[in-house]
């Protein structure tokens, strides 16, 4: 099997099982190689791991979460009821809430997590989106911006909407999450971004998401 076809069908085994927890020998399995044959495609194709091209085809930088409407299963990174869009179609939604506020926030210190267990670190990735998502409106949109830098955007107008959803994910900074019988704690850095009078470029926006990230640190 040459390397493309060995790519296309790890990649198609990947996208046709979204719910389930597979992996980096399964993927092998499947495509009938070794595993150090399918970690060495990736990291020359992607520059990442297997098992962190399966953690990100469930939270892509380029997919918007929509508010959960059941409750994760089984700490699955799958999100119920997910709508896939192109990264540029964050853009074209931010283009029509230009006057509408963001509320962003990254994880403190999941680096000694990570370390721990890279599973650990997944399960700090979703506890996040589900405070995310318990704070949002009904209308607001959440979305992955980083490692574990989120952006979520507002469809409200005025601040005092956007600081009640920090104080609510301010309010659970330390309660924890639970992997092999071990309490994590769990707490975020959170800054709100204001609305940009003129029209900003598609760079501008995500570089002044990441800085205001990184200046409430």
């Amino acid at each position: 099997m040459g390397k493309i076809e060995l790519l296309k069908d790890a990649l198609t085994y990947m996208e046709n099982h979204p719910e389930q927890e597979i992996t980096t020998e399964d993927v092998a399995r499947n495509c009938y190689c070794s595993r150090s044959t399918l970690e060495k495609l990736f990291r020359c194709v992607n520059h990442i791991s297997v098992h962190d091209y399966l953690v990100r085809r469930q939270t892509r930088y380029s997919e918007l979460y929509p508010r959960l409407l059941g409750p994760l299963e089984n700490g699955d990174a799958y999100m119920k009821g997910r709508n896939n869009v192109d990264i540029s179609e964050l853009y074209d939604l931010f283009s029509e809430r230009k006057n509408c506020f963001f509320v962003c926030c990254d994880i403190k210190n999941l680096h000694p997590v990570n370390e721990i267990s890279r599973r650990a670190g997944d399960l700090a990735i979703l506890e996040t989106l589900r405070r995310l998502n318990d704070a949002a409106g009904a209308q607001d949109m959440v979305f992955r911006i980083g490692g574990d830098e989120f952006a979520l955007l507002t469809n409200r107008e005025d601040r005092s909407y956007a600081e009640e959803i920090a104080r609510k994910l301010l309010s659970e900074n330390g309660t924890g999450f639970e992997y092999e019988g071990k309490q994590f704690p769990l707490s975020l850095h959170v800054s709100i971004v204001e609305p940009e009078a003129r029209t900003v470029k598609y760079d501008e926006l995500f570089t002044r998401l990441h800085t205001a990230i990184r200046d409430c640190k």
